[in-house]
């Protein structure tokens, strides 16, 4: 899971940041659930394609996930240990050049019943030994879609405000 599409979406990158029209210096990526984990597989890739990322409740270790959904794709773990390893972000990101790596924003809800907090804990784990920097969000007993309350209009504040930082570097009059 997520090597090809990781691939793919790196060449759609690629083939609009060649366009006239679109400043590649402000390329930014933002996923939930399999879209996040993809976010956190090309910000792992350390190919500089994008000056930011974001991953909304990210698998960060298919051995962290539903085996129903998992083993459909993989099989198990104890038949697929390198396909579990080379798809797992806490491995890849062990072995990026830290230095290669957008801005890094990780959002997760306590209470997620899809994507279990721990795969978020275990990607903090990572980040925080590696000395990556990245910025995070965690919604107290909020479950996968973050909806809850006033979640939604922080969320979207958030991912404004962060994309606006570090990708797009609007002034207050611009945004």
């Amino acid at each position: 899971l997520g090597q090809l599409e990781t691939v793919d979406q790196l060449r759609g990158a690629r083939f609009f940041q060649e366009k006239c029209y679109v400043d590649s210096s402000h390329f930014a990526i933002y996923g939930s659930s399999y879209g996040g984990y993809m976010a956190g597989m090309i910000e792992s890739s350390g190919t500089g394609v994008f000056t930011a990322a974001i991953s909304q409740s990210p698998v960060s270790d298919w051995h962290y996930y539903d085996s129903i959904y998992t083993e459909r794709y993989m099989n198990q773990p104890t038949d697929n240990s390198d396909g579990y390893r080379v798809t797992s972000l806490l491995t890849r990101l062990s072995n990026v050049s830290v230095e290669s790596l957008p801005h890094y924003l990780l959002i997760h809800g306590t209470g997620d019943d899809n994507v279990h907090f721990q795969n978020t804990a275990q990607l903090i784990s990572v980040l925080t030994e590696r000395e990556i920097q990245y910025q995070l969000m965690v919604y107290t007993d909020q479950d996968h879609s973050l909806s809850g309350g006033k979640t939604r209009n922080h969320l979207y504040q958030l991912i404004t405000d962060f994309l606006n930082f570090h990708s797009f570097k609007l002034s207050n009059n611009q945004s």
